[in-house]
């Protein structure tokens, strides 16, 4: 979903920039940018949504990603740590 927000935000600021006095190339990179969002809300929501399902729910698959970047970062925080007491 934060591709299609991020996609939606770039398409509204390339026609603000448009309509402030940019060229019209800004509208073009917008809506070419735009396009994403039928393709992630139409193709990608339902497939991650089909193998959340599989794998034991959709709110499960959303805290195993929370859980496994909070320990990725802790796991970066201690090798940096690490690192920085035999420098």
């Amino acid at each position: 979903m934060i591709q299609a927000s991020l996609a939606a935000a770039g398409l509204l600021s390339s026609i603000a920039a448009w309509l402030a006095g940019a060229s019209f190339l800004w509208v073009i990179a917008g809506v070419l940018l735009g396009s994403v969002i039928p393709f992630t809300l139409i193709v990608i929501l339902p497939t991650n949504k089909q193998g959340a399902l599989r794998s034991g729910g959709w709110h499960e698959m959303q805290n195993r990603s929370r859980s496994s970047s909070i320990l990725g970062q802790q796991k970066m925080f201690q090798h940096a740590k690490c690192a920085k007491a035999f420098s």
